[in-house]
């Protein structure tokens, strides 16, 4: 049943980030991951991708060093061991998007977009690996697509199809579709430019051929985006709450457990928040294990400023900086992290 206006407002209140539950100091225990680490650096105007070895604090990776250099380089998303990343870029601000993957073998990044169509009037974005490493979801002037993935020396794409076309005065610009790790759905965003964006959950039969597509809740005045799965099904989204004027509420990222409705999202335990400074916005998390997840955050930015980085947090409450060793010495906006093994 969808939720009255009144009612969804109510619960969408717990979006401050001085709300109860939130948390407001970082842990000193030993932080709880060592895997290979992939995320976004935003920085007067351009973007770069980055590979991180948590535990041997070395780059792997770094789009800066590449051939092309790229202008703009946007979400990244591992394979399960690690050794691929595929990502969107362009080497150039006027240029449509398109889609990339490395691996350390490689001396250059391949395009992938000749394999999918290679359209060079259209953007290509927000390329996604499916948990088996089969198959990889896509928007493409924001529709929906998937392909084929064969990963060994290089990588090869077949079969792409789309699961879900645009829809008149809807975009799904703040959403990368994921895959659900039994191969069964694909979730994504949709909605008004900003405002009310609801999330629908495409149905796939054994071929990864759409067989149904369903709209879940969609709570009003409000902005969600970025879903994220456990491989239990559990699903995580940001979102806040629009205000009159243009004005927006702050990012808080949400949870959705096994089996339950998303109209029954409540907020993740580890959202950070600081009494003093006031709003702290929390998004892009990434799925970790059973109870963790990797998030961007503005806890640590300046006074005054808006300064987005990257940080651990569980199941219980606790949160990890993960700015330290190498990553300390990494200047602008840290986001948009995949990590391996899942």
């Amino acid at each position: 049943m969808r939720a009255t206006r009144a009612a969804a407002l109510a619960v969408l209140a717990l979006t401050s980030a001085a709300g109860a539950g939130c948390v407001s100091e970082l842990s000193t225990k030993a932080r709880p991951i060592t895997g290979i680490l992939a995320f976004q650096q935003v920085l007067d105007g351009s973007s770069n991708i980055y590979v991180y070895d948590m535990a041997q604090d070395a780059f792997i990776a770094d789009s800066t060093r590449w051939d092309p250099d790229f202008a703009q380089a946007f979400n990244p998303s591992l394979s399960r061991d690690g050794h691929w990343v595929v990502f969107m870029a362009r080497a150039d601000d006027g240029q449509f998007m398109r889609l990339w993957a490395w691996n350390p073998s490689m001396s250059r990044p391949q395009d992938l977009t000749p394999m999918l169509g290679n359209h060079t009037d259209l953007y290509y974005e927000d390329p996604k690996l499916a948990p088996d490493d089969r198959h990889l979801v896509y928007k493409l002037q924001g529709a929906i697509y998937i392909a084929r993935v064969k990963l060994g020396g290089g990588i090869a794409l077949s079969g792409f199809h789309r699961l879900a076309k645009g829809a008149r005065n809807e975009d799904t610009e703040a959403s990368a579709p994921v895959v659900s790790a039994d191969n069964k759905f694909v979730y994504f965003f949709r909605g008004p430019k900003t405002v009310d964006q609801h999330i629908e959950r495409v149905t796939l039969d054994g071929g990864f051929h759409r067989t149904g597509r369903t709209r879940l809740f969609t709570p009003q005045d409000t902005s969600s985006y970025y879903p994220a799965l456990r491989r239990n099904g559990a699903l995580t989204f940001a979102r806040h709450v629009n205000k009159g004027g243009g004005l927006y509420g702050t990012d808080t990222i949400y949870t959705v457990p096994p089996h339950t409705a998303v109209k029954d999202a409540v907020p993740a335990p580890f959202n950070l928040c600081d009494q003093v400074k006031g709003d702290v916005e929390n998004a892009d998390a990434a799925p970790v294990g059973r109870d963790l997840a990797i998030f961007s955050s503005t806890f640590a930015s300046p006074p005054g400023t808006s300064v987005y980085s990257l940080f651990v947090g569980d199941a219980q409450g606790e949160v990890w900086d993960l700015r330290t060793g190498r990553l300390a010495d990494l200047t602008g906006w840290l986001q948009g992290a995949s990590y391996a093994p899942h």
